[in-house]
This record gives C-alpha cells, structure tokens and sequence, in this order.
C-alpha cells in the first residue's frame, strides 16, 4: 500500500497548537471554577456544621448530659457529660448498650421506689413509643445526690429522625434543684394558703350555721346573692336577683302583718348607704308569721373611696330562744319584784299582825288578874286569849309552811285514806267558824256525786288546799251571805279518780288585775285587806304550791 503524506504548512500547525492550548486553558479554568465551588460549598457545610455544634453545646450546657440513641438497637453515643456527675462516674464510654447503661444508673444511684419507674420510661421501647406520637417527653425523678450535691433531675428525649430501619433520639439529663426549691415554697405557701382558707371556711361555715340565711348586696346595683340559707351553708345557693324585691318578698310572705310596716323602712336599700354612713352595722328584730323571732342585720362589706356603702352583707338569725330567755328574765325580775315589793310590805305589817294579838294576850293576863274572883269574866278572857293564839299560831303556820315548800322540805305522803271523813271533818269545823260570823254554811248534797270514798294520796294537802279556800270564803262574806260547797267525781281510769271541789260564795270578790297575780306570795286585793281581813296573803301561795305538787288540773 502506498504511504500517503500530508503536509501542513507551517500556518497551519500554529493554528492547532494555539487552539490546543486555547482548550488547555478552558479546561484549566473549568477545573478551578469547580474546586472554588466546591471550596465554598464545603465551607458552608463547614459553616453550617459549626453552628450546629454550636447550637448543641449551648443545649448540652443546659444539661447535664446528653446522649445520641439509636432506639431501634439500643446504641448510643455521648454527645456531652458534665463533671461531678453521676453518669460521670460510671465511665459509659466503655458501653454501648443504652439500656444497659439506663439500668446499671438506676440501680446504683436511684431509690428504690423510683428505680422501676425510671427503668421503664428510659427504655428504649417506652422512649421509641412515646416519640412516635409526639416530638418531645420528659420525665421527673430524684436521685442519690451527685458529687454537685444535686439530687432532682429532669429527663428530655426529643425525636431527631426516623425512617424505616433508624430512629434516632436525643436524649439529656439537667438538674431541677432550684426549680424544686421554688416549686416546694410555692407549694408550702399554697399549702399554707389553702389550710388558712379551710380554716376560714370552718370558722365562717360555723358561724353561718347559726343564721337563717345570708345574702350579698350590692347597694348601688340593688342586686343579691344569697350566700347560704337553711338547706346551704356556706356557699352560693345560686339564688340571686333584685335585692329590694327579695327582702319585700320575705317581709310580705313571712313577717308576721303587725311587724310589716315597721320593717318595711328597715329593708330599703336605696336608704341603706345613708344609714350606714356612720355606723358599720345596723339592725331589727320582728316575728315571724309561725311566731318565731328572727334578728336581720346589715354589716358593711365595702365602701368606696369617698367612704359611701356599696356592698353589705344581710343576715338573718333566729332569736326565739334568746327572746324567750330574755322575756323569762324579765318575767322573773318582775316577779322578783313583785315579790320583793310584797315581802317588804308583808315585813312591814307583820309587826302590827304579830304584836296586835300578842298585846291582846298579854292584856286578857291583865285583865285576868283584875277579875281573879270572877268566873265569867276569866272565861270570856281565855276564850279571847285563845282566839289571838289560834290566830298567832295560824299566822306563824303560813310563814312556816311557806318556807318549807320553797326549800323543798315539805315531803310528799302517799297513804290511804277516806275521803268522806275528810270532808265531814272540814265541814264540821267551817260550819261553826260561819256561824260564830253570822254566815250560814251549807254542803249541796243533790250535787255532791262521788262513787269512790277510799282512796290513795295527801289528805293533809287536800285538807290545807280546801282549807285555805274556804278560810277566804268565810274571811270575806258579810253576815247573812251564804257559803255552798259541793264535790264531784268527774271520770274514772286507769284506777285514777278525778274530783272536782265547789266553793261558791257571796263575798266582795277578786278584781281582774289581783286574779293575774292572786297566786303570788304576800298578794292581796289592796293595801286595806290587811287592816280590814286578818291574814298574811300567803294562804293562795300555799294553796298553788300544794296543788302544783299533787299535779292538779285546775
């Protein structure tokens, strides 16, 4: 084959040496334009990753410690632990079991009741579970103190990336200490706080136990709330609404209609800032429609700053008890009064009672011994002697017997005795006292029914009690009156007998005003009886005293 040559000129092999070079060049500033991106590409991600480990260290300088799981295996690598730790002291470095690593901590730095907790939420399939549903958890705990004297901790795990075979998690330790000292006097104080409340709520729940009901007003709004009530202590019964129409509902529905126009005034609400402007309480007191008293009260709550009301406080207390005590007192002390008034006159004229029939006595011995030899005439002056005795004797008697049923040594006797002799008896003996007055004494027999003669019971009170009445009846008739006196045995059972006893006179009779007070010790119709009708005023004092104690009807 014949060897072909071609020749260039020498133009020409210029031109391709100088487009080689040209293609030299292009290439060379190709390749220095990919090194410098790539240079800064690498920068940035140089950059990029010094930020992020900045931004780990400055999250790791918050924890204690801080681990990188992979919580499908259990691996874990160390990203930070701090000095004077406990995980410090463990040397982890040498493991790569995370759960292990959990494990091993728990056991030997956390107590017994909080080791089983902590292990199960540290494992790596609790961890891998919870942060499947949310991106972060964490986990309180206190454990043996660390060479730092720290003791409470607080866990985080934050999910950092998952697919289907990895799944990867920071997981990091911090001491709470100061937290749980704060945490602790916020606790003590809330604590404390709330025991003053309860304390407050007993003592305010007791007290408004002793009130019908309470009720919060607004004065300036006329609206209430009513606090408790009868059924509800101490609370919001719910109950709310206008005032002024709830306290003149309760007036118009429960005070008793005498007592309404008089509380009506009192219950005025546009009024009540002005009533109070100078008092922080004012109050009423009225009865109820069942007859029960009830006390309001209005106790300022709040006043505004120019010193006007604007909130009080209403309630409403029953008061019969302390009404009744009070209304008992002043019976008594009247009584007392009465009584004492009445001793004071009784001690007054008892000297004129006592002297009149002792100077009568000691005049009959005078006049006795003047007529030595006259026998008539000593025999009227002993009957005239004995009269002032009797008299003497039964004045004495009164005071006596008086005495001893109001100390209670007047004992109760329960005998058998006859009836029909009882009142044959006082019948015979009033029958002559009549007489000798010029008064006619009769037993109404067509009225007089009683089947039971024998029978158990007092028959000196029953004597005393028809005495006394019929001593009255005598001491008060004129002569020529007529005394009529009758019994009857009303019903009979359960071996009980009832009589009733009749004593109808015609003497000068009692007033309305004495008949009120006729039982009163010392008592009589007027300051005259005395001086005009011989006795003490103790006889119908007596009469009741006896009748009290053999449980009389009338």
């Amino acid at each position: 084959m014949t060897e072909m040559k071609y020749i260039f000129p020498k133009q020409l092999q210029s031109v391709a040496a100088l487009a080689f070079i040209a293609v030299l060049i292009a290439l060379l500033l190709i390749l220095t334009v990919m090194v410098h991106m790539r240079n800064r590409k690498l920068k940035r991600m140089l950059e990029e990753q010094m930020a992020e480990r900045r931004l780990l260290d400055k999250i790791c300088s918050d924890f204690t410690a801080v681990y990188y799981v992979e919580l499908n295996i259990g691996f874990f690598e160390i990203l930070h632990i701090n000095d004077g730790t406990n995980a410090k002291k463990m040397n982890l470095k040498q493991c790569d079991n995370f759960n292990y690593a959990a494990d091993q901590y728990a056991v030997q730095y956390l107590y017994g009741k909080e080791r089983q907790e902590f292990k199960e939420w540290i494992s790596t399939g609790h961890l891998k579970e919870q942060l499947s549903r949310k991106e972060r958890i964490t986990y309180h705990y206190r454990s043996k103190p660390n060479p730092n004297q720290h003791e409470f901790f607080e866990a985080q795990a934050v999910k950092i990336y998952q697919d289907e075979k990895h799944f990867f998690a920071l997981v990091g330790f911090r001491h709470i200490d100061d937290i749980m000292e704060k945490e602790t006097t916020i606790q003590n104080q809330l604590k404390q706080a709330l025991d003053e409340t309860r304390l407050s709520n007993e003592i305010i729940s007791a007290i408004a136990k002793s009130y019908c009901s309470i009720y919060r007003i607004d004065v300036q709004k006329d609206f209430f709330e009513e606090v408790s009530n009868d059924s509800e202590i101490h609370k919001l019964t719910g109950n709310r609404g206008c005032a002024s129409e709830k306290l003149y509902q309760l007036c118009d529905t429960m005070v008793a209609p005498k007592y309404r126009p008089l509380i009506r005034p009192f219950l005025d609400v546009s009024t009540l800032s002005a009533r109070l402007k100078t008092e922080e309480c004012i109050s009423t007191e009225y009865r109820m429609c069942d007859g029960s008293w009830h006390r309001m009260l209005f106790t300022v709550k709040k006043r505004d700053q120019s010193g006007n009301v604007t909130h009080v406080l209403c309630t409403v207390r029953s008061i019969s008890d302390s009404k009744r005590r009070e209304e008992d007192l002043n019976f008594a002390a009247e009584a007392a009064k009465r009584e004492a008034e009445m001793k004071t006159r009784f001690l007054a004229t008892m000297s004129h009672d006592i002297r009149t029939p002792l100077n009568g006595i000691i005049g009959m011995v005078n006049m006795g011994n003047q007529y030595a030899d006259d026998p008539q005439m000593q025999q009227k002056i002993r009957e005239k002697a004995m009269e002032a005795l009797k008299y003497l004797v039964s004045l004495v008697n009164d005071v006596l017997d008086m005495n001893k049923l109001q100390s209670g040594e007047l004992k109760d006797q329960q005998i058998l005795f006859d009836l029909t002799m009882v009142l044959r008896e006082l019948n015979q003996i009033y029958d002559e006292r009549a007489a000798k007055k010029g008064i006619r004494y009769e037993v109404d027999w067509k009225n007089s029914t009683y089947s039971h003669s024998a029978l158990i019971g007092n028959p000196v009170y029953l004597g005393r009690i028809l005495s006394n009445v019929m001593d009255n009846a005598i001491k008060f008739s004129q002569a020529g009156s007529v005394i009529t006196v009758w019994v009857k045995e009303e019903t009979l059972d359960d071996g009980r007998a009832f009589f009733t006893f009749y004593c109808k006179d015609q003497g000068v009779g009692m007033s309305e005003d004495f008949i009120a007070h006729a039982f009163d010790m010392f008592s009589q119709e007027s300051k005259t009886s005395r001086s005009r009708y011989e006795g003490t005023g103790l006889g119908l004092a007596i009469t009741k005293q006896l009748v009290d104690r053999m449980e009389v009807l009338n």
